[in-house]
């Protein structure tokens, strides 16, 4: 049930990060050389003569550089689940019969250490990744799908508690 319920999240997480095609960005440009031509006297499985070709065609793979926009979304998508994760734990705590796996914040953390931690981490995440667009964008991305995916399960594990 667990496993999921953690697919799910992960899975709708990801489905909703999903950049747009948006007409702003204009993707870069890679060429690659794929050699798709058969090598003259070869022959195919059948027994006939293939055509060889004399040139190589390039195949054109576009790259989408993020924008700060995407990278935003993907940031929200981060602070929400850190959110979720807070309230999730602050209630979880409440009833006394769990405890916090954090070694950061301790098995029974008060409320206020709690959302002060989650929200000066949530302040680093978002900082961080505002200079990570500006040094590498795509790392950026990389970097906020790594983790929405470790914040989504960490959220997805919370669910054995409420289920």
């Amino acid at each position: 049930m667990l496993k999921h319920i953690l697919i799910t999240t992960v899975l709708a997480v990801v489905a909703f990060a999903t950049p747009s095609h948006a007409a702003e960005n204009q993707p870069a440009e890679t060429i690659l050389a794929l050699d798709y031509s058969l090598q003259p006297g070869n022959e195919n499985q059948v027994g006939e003569a293939t055509v060889p070709t004399t040139e190589t065609q390039p195949l054109k793979v576009k790259h989408k550089e993020p924008s700060w926009k995407e990278i935003k979304r993907l940031e929200i998508i981060y602070q929400v689940l850190n959110a979720i994760d807070a309230v999730q734990t602050v209630h979880c705590l409440s009833m006394s019969t769990c405890h916090e796996a954090n070694p950061l914040l301790g098995r029974h953390p008060s409320t206020f250490k709690l959302i002060a931690i989650k929200a000066g981490g949530g302040a680093l995440h978002y900082l961080a990744m505002r200079r990570t667009f500006k040094q590498n964008p795509r790392t950026a991305r990389l970097a906020e799908y790594i983790s929405i995916g470790f914040q989504g399960a960490v959220v997805g594990a919370n669910m054995r508690i409420f289920f």
